[in-house]
């Protein structure tokens, strides 16, 4: 994915969006959908605006897609700018195992949008959970509370809004993302490539002695 890593240290503040919340999922997984649902369901009981779908998933609620709009739109602006509009994201991680981090944090935070979000506890090494609403399946209670203190309370929305995103600012940078000269000179490149040599190194010692 194409992202600006200045972006990832700062950004111009960013103000309130005019619309609820937004469910972009192409892959409608169980968990997902569920999640959908129970958020939809949240919003109805306590007055607020339906949230929306802009992929091909919408729980159990074809009433909230705007999918035929949008269907078109596949490349990673795309996904950036169809979430610009909303105050909160509906994102879930593929997968749960081995600290997989996607590009769906990225995103939320590109298009200044706070992400309800489920993945790997280990992420927060990376990014600031301070920035982000923790989405537990078996527990929602929270994560709608919170929602819910946000929608009602203007100053809270713009401090969990404009949180700093990566976890220890330069220095997750250079732990996670420096892979050119230009980022903490270099530091992760340099890491692999003495991975790299080191195997390659055991490699050639083992088949000297085989």
């Amino acid at each position: 994915r194409n992202i600006s890593y200045a972006h990832l240290l700062s950004r111009e503040p960013v103000s309130r969006h005019s619309r609820f919340l937004v469910y972009a999922q192409d892959q409608c997984t169980p968990v997902r959908e569920a999640a959908y649902n129970e958020i939809v369901a949240f919003a109805r009981r306590n007055g607020l605006d339906d949230p929306v779908s802009v992929g091909k998933c919408h729980g159990s609620h074809p009433e909230t897609s705007e999918w035929d709009a949008i269907q078109s739109q596949h490349s990673t602006g795309a996904e950036v700018e169809n979430k610009k509009a909303f105050r909160f994201i509906l994102t879930m991680e593929n997968h749960m195992t081995n600290g997989r981090l996607s590009e769906k944090l990225f995103n939320a935070h590109l298009a200044g949008t706070v992400a309800i979000y489920r993945g790997h506890p280990a992420h927060s090494a990376i990014v600031n959970p301070a920035s982000y609403i923790q989405y537990d399946i078996n527990n929602a209670t929270s994560a709608l509370n919170r929602i819910l203190e946000l929608e009602r309370d203007h100053e809270k929305y713009l401090q969990i809004l404009n949180q700093p995103f990566l976890a220890d600012g330069e220095r997750t940078l250079c732990d996670y993302f420096s892979i050119s000269e230009n980022i903490g000179g270099g530091r992760l490149r340099w890491k692999i490539l003495r991975i790299v040599e080191g195997v390659l190194r055991m490699s050639n010692q083992m088949e000297g002695t085989s």
